[in-house]
């Protein structure tokens, strides 16, 4: 069984593609939420990555460059 194929995952990295990925999640009935950080280290916790996952799209939200 060949693996459907999926779109590339969309890069959010500025408040307008932000405003858009909120307008669609919205607007979606499900989808899935996992953050990245840098805990591990000797200095205050930062999330650096949000990734959101839609039955149709990923998304990789980019919190240091947003």
């Amino acid at each position: 069984m060949t693996p459907p194929k999926l779109p590339p995952p969309q890069l959010i990295t500025t408040p307008d593609t932000l405003a858009i990925l909120v307008a669609e999640l919205k607007r979606a009935e499900r989808y899935a939420l996992d953050t990245e950080s840098n805990s591990l280290y000797a200095y205050y916790h930062r999330v650096c990555l949000i990734q959101i996952s839609t039955p149709q799209t990923d998304y990789i939200i980019d919190t240091i460059t947003l």
